[in-house]
């Protein structure tokens, strides 16, 4: 099964987050080998499905490859989470949670 979230580069997130300014965006900045992000991704892909036909969107950025844009964001941490509206920055969390922290997010953000 194909991932439901988006893996982009800097300057695709900068052109997505232009192009869906309703959406609610969850935006994943991590590395291939922390540990922490490797647990976060299957709860994040199931958030993907689970939230998307609501207008939630999650997109993934590799730090090691995006350093540029990891560093504009101010990721010090890995995994920094994102939640983004409006190419605005309503929300940041660092580390991995439960499926449950992540829904109870998105629906505190999903009404402002």
């Amino acid at each position: 099964m194909a991932d439901a979230s988006l893996h982009l580069t800097g300057q695709e997130l900068k052109k997505f987050l232009r192009d869906h300014p309703n959406d609610l965006v969850i935006a994943d900045f991590y590395a291939d080998w922390c540990p922490h992000c490797q647990s976060l991704h299957p709860t994040l892909e199931a958030l993907a499905r689970a939230y998307k036909p609501q207008g939630v969107s999650v997109v993934m950025v590799n730090t090691d490859e995006e350093e540029q844009t990891a560093l504009d964001y101010g990721v010090e941490v890995l995994p920094t989470i994102f939640l983004i509206r409006d190419e605005k920055i309503l929300a940041r969390e660092v580390g991995a949670k439960a499926y449950s922290f992540w829904e109870s997010w998105i629906k505190k953000y999903k009404e402002v």
